[in-house]
């Protein structure tokens, strides 16, 4: 994370009827909740009763319409200051991974972050619509089963700061992208990322360095 102690964005409006239902919502499931909360919809929550806590926002973050948690398997969602939601971004954990999303980091709309394994997003990453980040994948490696019976492999992925994914990008398992770095649009990033340069293709590959 940068050394940068970012406060978040003050939102100009006043406590409307989606943002009050929105924070009722997360606190009668434990989650604890900053100062600002501001929603323009409707949320969805999945959340066995029971794991109550497991949802950490801080101050100034806005979630749009149909913005989806789901939470199984003791997982955890850390939202920091500041932090936008876009319409129908989809956030996944399980397998007591913690998915992480740094202050005034933006995800995008219909994006999904599925956390099998940990998913940390530092500062001031953007994600544009329609990414993916997948920290599980289905097994297949024995012919005489079916896919959908033989599991996942899970690995942590790192998306470190200041980050731009265009819109339609896989981040596969176990994947990190450096500081700075822009991944193109659609592109599939299969291995690490060096810091401040500019990768595109399936599978990504720097092409750049970024230059002023």
């Amino acid at each position: 994370m940068t050394t940068a102690k970012p406060t978040g964005r003050k939102h100009p409006i006043s406590w409307g009827f989606w943002s009050l239902l929105a924070w009722l919502r997360l606190i009668m499931v434990g989650a604890k909740v900053g100062r600002g909360l501001r929603s323009l919809g409707p949320i969805l929550l999945r959340i066995e009763p029971d794991w109550r806590g497991r949802i950490v926002i801080g101050d100034n973050v806005t979630l749009l319409p149909y913005v989806d948690f789901r939470l199984r398997d003791e997982g955890q969602i850390v939202l920091g200051n500041g932090v936008y939601l876009e319409t129908m971004a989809r956030l996944v954990v399980a397998n007591r991974a913690t998915l992480t999303i740094g202050a005034e980091s933006q995800i995008g709309m219909g994006s999904i972050l599925n956390a099998g394994d940990d998913i940390r997003i530092g500062d001031y990453v953007a994600i544009a619509a329609h990414c993916s980040l997948i920290a599980s994948e289905h097994a297949y490696f024995d012919t005489t089963e079916m896919i959908k019976y033989q599991g996942y492999i899970h690995a942590p992925i790192t998306i470190e700061d200041n980050v731009w994914l265009a819109a339609s990008v896989l981040v596969r398992p176990g994947v990190t992208i450096g500081s700075g770095a822009v991944i193109g649009v659609q592109s599939v990033v299969h291995r690490d990322i060096p810091t401040n340069v500019v990768a595109v293709g399936n599978p990504a590959k720097p092409i750049k360095q970024r230059t002023q």
